[in-house]
């Protein structure tokens, strides 16, 4: 069967160019009912990093259509953009490593440990002891730089640098479909397990029917 108005890619990019595209308000994530993933599930997001295992891939949606987006990013202005690349499938562990990065203040790693862990209720990653590595240094290269100049000695600084490498190497397929016929949106996000997103489309596509009807 014919699909109108329907193309689609698929492309490798950085991990640390889609947070930072997320950051910028350049990809939006639609709505959802879903909260946030579990923290140990995050962590184990980074252990793969770290160890160069893929963390799997994303889907984008390009289109002009609108429609209700979480507020994520806390750079630029969504709406200023007439073309939108919604985020449809890889939600939950892109916004789990980007909160991490961005909006947390619970996770750390210990180098001497070589260990991911969570920041003793109470404290902050201020608080931390030497050696231990906030993991929102590794968005910005001069409070990685500063972090690394407080180490004791070059094994723990060789380990910090380590892990900012596995990070700003890591990869990720990135699926983008291009289309502004929200049937097929719908059929789309189905098929990638999104069903609160289909549902949503669906029922968008079938309102004017119903309008009509009555």
């Amino acid at each position: 069967m014919y699909a109108p108005n329907y193309g689609s890619e698929v492309v490798v990019q950085r991990l640390e160019y889609l947070l930072a595209r997320l950051r910028r308000c350049e990809i939006q994530v639609p709505a959802r009912k879903s909260g946030p993933w579990d923290l140990d599930a995050t962590q184990e997001l980074f252990r793969s990093i770290r160890d160069g295992i893929p963390i799997g891939s994303v889907m984008l949606w390009r289109t002009v259509q609108e429609v209700d987006c979480e507020d994520v990013g806390a750079e630029g202005s969504p709406d200023s953009r007439r073309v939108k690349e919604y985020l449809i499938d890889g939600a939950d562990r892109l916004l789990a490593i980007y909160s991490a990065l961005y909006h947390s203040n619970v996770h750390y790693y210990d180098l001497t440990e070589k260990a991911f862990r969570f920041v003793p209720e109470g404290l902050g990653t201020e608080d931390l002891a030497v050696g231990n590595m906030p993991l929102s240094v590794l968005t910005d290269c001069y409070d990685l730089i500063h972090f690394e100049r407080q180490l004791p000695d070059r094994r723990l600084v060789n380990r910090a640098h380590a892990l900012d490498n596995r990070f700003r190497k890591a990869l990720v397929p990135v699926f983008s479909v291009v289309t502004d016929d929200l049937g097929m949106a719908a059929r789309t996000c189905a098929a990638v397990g999104n069903d609160e997103l289909a549902a949503r489309l669906a029922a968008e596509t079938c309102a004017p029917e119903a309008a009509e009807k009555g």
